[in-house]
């Protein structure tokens, strides 16, 4: 499978039906000309019913942030060969989009016709409440270092 693919349909099928339906998916020729989709990430879809598939291009691949490119000749899904995991955010040409789970696992975002960069980046929710803490207690020992302390007189016999 491509690192990024564009697909012109989607099967919605059942989560425990998943795995049969991408083998099921698959061409003699070994291409897969649709995203598999569960209900779950099925609402709101457009219906995309045309089988067909283009291969996107990686733009550039950091640990924290994945842009890749894709020409899309109507609407579709965009699919990341990338686990989809919580704290992943995707934009498409600078905008917020919704990610999707496609294929079982991977990453995937609904896109209109045309060409689109799409930008996955990592934000959980998570690091921003430790950065925020880590800041807070460096504030807290840089006010300790620099606050003078008070002198207890010696205690009189």
């Amino acid at each position: 499978a491509p690192l990024v693919a564009w697909y012109g349909a989607v099967e919605v099928v059942p989560q425990n039906q998943v795995l049969a339906a991408m083998r099921a998916a698959e061409d003699p020729d070994g291409v897969r000309r649709k995203a598999i989709i569960e209900p779950a990430d099925a609402a709101g879809l457009p219906p995309l019913a045309q089988p067909e598939m283009h291969e996107g291009a990686l733009v550039s691949y950091e640990p924290d942030e994945i842009v890749v490119r894709v020409d899309a000749p109507r609407e579709g899904i965009v699919v990341l060969n990338e686990i989809m995991f919580p704290g992943w955010h995707v934009e498409v040409d600078g905008k917020a989009a919704t990610p999707l789970r496609a294929n079982y696992l991977l990453r995937a975002v609904v896109v209109g016709p045309g060409t689109h960069t799409i930008t996955w980046r990592f934000e959980p929710r998570r690091w921003r409440i430790l950065v925020g803490s880590y800041l807070l207690a460096l504030a807290v020992m840089l006010a300790a270092a620099v606050v003078p302390r008070r002198r207890r007189a010696p205690a009189a016999s």
